[in-house]
């Protein structure tokens, strides 16, 4: 820059006073001058403000990656849910078969007799039960049954032997259903082994009940246990035949 600054003298030499030499040299050597100056702005070091920043700053916006716009999403086919099948219920009994409660000692009346007599030492009768609920019941098997005797009712001998299977019996409110009962006579067994004790009654348990009932009937029966009397066949729909 110094330079030129130096020679622009020498350049506009031999000017007028007023810069003209009457031939058009004062406008060249104005011209030669400014051109001078610039040549000097451009070689020097120092950088614009603004214009340059500007052009940093889209520089730098176009380094940066764009970013990549999601696609569509991939939908991945979902395997069908196999959902199975409801259970056939024809080979399922019928929900008021399953719900038919036991018939209950408190909703029962038993008492014993009828049957078809009996034979050689022995007398058939029956226990019959009779359906006293509101509602309809079921009984399945054998009832016990025993002897008793004495105030406290107390059992003597050994309870009814257990014969033959049952089958499922259904008790409509009001209904009856009975059980064989056999009765040995106590005066087929000698007297030391049977020991005979006047008995008050039975004590007789429906099937399935833990609670028992008490029906009188007095006489006489074996107290040894060596000396059974009683069997019993399991309750059928009905009352004793014969």
């Amino acid at each position: 820059m110094s330079s030129h600054a130096t020679q622009q003298p020498q350049r506009c030499a031999g000017l007028r006073p007023d810069g003209s030499d009457g031939s058009g040299r004062r406008t060249a050597c104005i011209a030669l001058t400014a051109l001078l100056a610039a040549g000097c702005s451009s070689g020097s070091g120092t950088r614009a403000i603004g214009p340059a920043a500007s052009g940093s700053t889209a520089a730098t916006a176009e380094a940066t990656p764009a970013t990549t716009a999601p696609g569509p999403a991939t939908t991945v086919p979902t395997p069908p849910t196999s959902t199975p099948s409801a259970p056939s219920t024809t080979a399922t009994p019928s929900a008021s078969a399953a719900t038919v409660a036991p018939c209950t000692t408190a909703h029962l009346r038993i008492s014993v007799g009828g049957g078809s007599g009996g034979a050689a030492g022995s007398v058939y009768t029956a226990v019959n039960f009779r359906n006293t609920g509101s509602g309809t019941c079921t009984m399945l098997g054998h009832p016990g049954v025993s002897y008793v005797t004495g105030a406290d009712g107390h059992q003597i001998g050994t309870a009814a032997r257990r014969e033959l299977t049952g089958i499922l019996v259904t008790l409509r409110p009001g209904a009856v259903a009975s059980a064989t009962l056999r009765i040995l006579e106590y005066g087929v067994y000698d007297a030391n082994l049977c020991r005979p004790t006047d008995v008050r009654g039975f004590r007789i348990y429906p099937p399935g009940q833990t609670a028992s009932a008490f029906v009188a009937a007095s006489g006489r029966a074996c107290s040894g246990r060596s000396a059974p009397q009683l069997s019993v066949r399991p309750v059928k729909a009905g009352p004793p035949s014969g």
